[in-house]
């Protein structure tokens, strides 16, 4: 089974934005059975209430689709309204983006919500790589802080080379519940790398569509050098577990 652990869906304040009905027809057309989806930035700003019209559409999808919350930690009622939506069967984690909602990632309010998510036994994933707000090192500092799995996009950067990979390296050596996503990696030899020193459970396969072409993303891990079992694990395993997916959909 293929899992997209992360796609966005929506129309976005910065403009375009694919539904979710759009994602699961593309994600068909690449041949993934399932996506793990979060919603686009609205243009009103309600994160909560994006993150609750999106779980309800997840909840509708035949099993293919489940939910991340997104959540502003700047914005007071953020914690108590991650409680009622951690209740929503659809919700599966929390989606924390330091860059467009601009908070440090180990901020104590990015913090506080990573932990209180963590409490319901659900994942956090961060927008990483992002200079200032959300480089590797940082998410290795909120990871150790969590008593849970947190999932850093763009292995921790957003152009690895030089310190990027070595601060990416580093992040995942110094956290044992940090792993990466694949989306955007365009250095195809980490992917290989990080599977072959830190294990094929630290890696999911993860478009981030449609910043990025899911089907593309698909065919980077696709041909990434590793073995069966590895692959498997990357590209839905990992995920199917993490996100507590049904291994077969209804539709």
């Amino acid at each position: 089974m293929i899992v997209d652990a992360l796609v966005y869906a929506g129309a976005s304040l910065f403009g375009g934005g694919r539904t979710l009905a759009e994602l699961l027809a593309d994600a068909r057309s690449a041949g993934i059975d399932h996506l793990v989806a979060a919603p686009a930035k609205p243009r009103d700003y309600d994160l909560a209430a994006a993150s609750e019209r999106l779980a309800d559409e997840c909840d509708e999808s035949s099993e293919r689709a489940v939910c991340l919350v997104r959540l502003d930690p700047w914005q007071d009622d953020a914690p108590d309204r991650l409680a009622r939506l951690l209740e929503h069967p659809a919700v599966r984690g929390l989606l924390l983006h330091p860059w467009e909602e601009t908070f440090p990632a180990n901020h104590a309010r990015a913090l506080a919500l990573a932990v209180q998510a963590a409490a319901h036994g659900r994942p956090v994933i961060v927008e990483a790589g992002h200079p200032l707000v959300a480089e590797a090192l940082s998410l290795a500092d909120l990871a150790r802080r969590v008593e849970g799995t947190v999932v850093m996009t763009r292995g921790g950067q957003v152009n690895m080379a030089g310190l990027a990979q070595q601060s990416a390296d580093l992040a995942l050596a110094a956290a044992p519940n940090l792993c990466a996503l694949s989306a955007g990696m365009y250095r195809q030899d980490w992917l290989e790398s990080c599977v072959r020193r830190f294990g094929a459970d630290r890696l999911l396969y993860g478009s981030c569509a449609p910043v990025f072409d899911i089907g593309y993303e698909a065919e980077r891990v696709r041909r990434a050098a590793m073995g069966d079992a590895e692959r498997a694990a990357v590209m839905g395993g990992n995920a199917t577990t993490l996100f507590g997916l049904a291994t077969e959909g209804r539709g």
